[in-house]
């Protein structure tokens, strides 16, 4: 009777070219996983410093409606959230063209300012070269531009109008302007630039 034979136990293992092929592979994988994270981190963090200059923008527009002299030096950058952001402001006049040019010179008759007396405050602002950025404005630096019309005239809340009234340099300055702006003046007076506080809201 023969013997049972024994089940072969002997099994093959990988050679060195498996291996390396292997760790190659896995190589791969990771510096691909590794490179869109760090992309998705980049992208967020060049996303989150266009929301902070969005901020500062809406900061300077809002400082320079209530009062202009206390705006930061233009050429100067502005803290906000740890980063320094640079910024520049002009101001644009504005012509309205009216959809129906008979019925709005008749209008215009009755009405002692001029509808062309509006002004369109541009501001940009960007990522300083102190945090990243660079001292000029490029489209490669995270940036932002925003646009707001404004009556030289009008005040934006009643804190505003109070602080203008009860000083006297403000308020004769106020009444300059509404003399200024009478009918057929065309873009109306442009308002003088000054020395343009401290960083819109400082530092969060």
């Amino acid at each position: 009777m023969e013997p049972a034979t024994r089940p072969n136990l002997t099994r093959r293992g990988l050679t060195f070219i498996e291996v390396v092929c292997a760790v190659a592979l896995l190589a791969i994988v990771a510096a691909t996983v590794f490179g869109a994270f760090n992309s998705v981190m980049s992208a967020q963090q060049r996303q989150q410093h266009r929301l902070n200059a969005m901020e500062v923008a809406n900061r300077l527009i809002l400082q320079y409606l209530d009062d202009r002299e206390t705006m930061p030096r233009e050429g100067l950058p502005v803290t906000y959230a740890g980063m320094f952001y640079r910024w520049d402001m002009k101001e644009v006049p504005v012509h309205l063209e009216p959809a129906r040019p008979d019925v709005a010179e008749e209008r215009s008759a009755a009405v002692p300012l001029s509808v062309d007396r509006m002004q369109a405050i541009a501001v940009r602002v960007w990522l300083g070269e102190d945090s990243g950025g660079s001292h000029e404005y490029t489209a490669e630096v995270p940036a932002v531009a925003l646009t707001r019309l404004m009556d030289p005239i009008a005040q934006r809340n009643p804190d505003t109008m109070n602080f203008l009234i009860t000083n006297p340099a403000k308020r004769d300055e106020l009444l300059r302007n509404m003399s200024r702006i009478g009918r057929n003046t065309g873009a109306g007076s442009r308002v003088p630039r000054g020395a343009v506080p401290s960083s819109p809201g400082g530092s969060k």
